[in-house]
């Protein structure tokens, strides 16, 4: 079996993190995450998302995103020849 690996990026929503509560929505943990990244993820700050950070996945837009990856994971076993049900 031939398993073709393809990245679908999901950025959650401010609604799904629990740092908008913690922060506010106007924070730039918040607001522009990539303007801290470009400065260097510092161990403060990777803690703050990797530890400190609750996400409540919103259903109906992450949806979209299995929808996706079933999809393009059926086209790939067809192409493999592989039984799809």
């Amino acid at each position: 079996m031939n398993v073709h690996k393809e990245y679908m990026e999901y950025k959650i929503g401010v609604e799904e993190s629990s740092l908008g509560e913690k922060y506010g929505k106007d924070d730039v943990l918040i607001k522009d995450p990539m303007s801290l990244q470009k400065k260097g993820w510092s161990t403060e700050i990777m803690d703050i998302y990797l530890e400190q950070q609750n996400v409540k996945l919103d259903l109906v837009r992450f949806r979209k995103y299995l929808k996706k990856a079933y999809e393009k994971a059926i086209i790939s076993m067809e192409k493999n020849g592989e039984h799809v049900s």
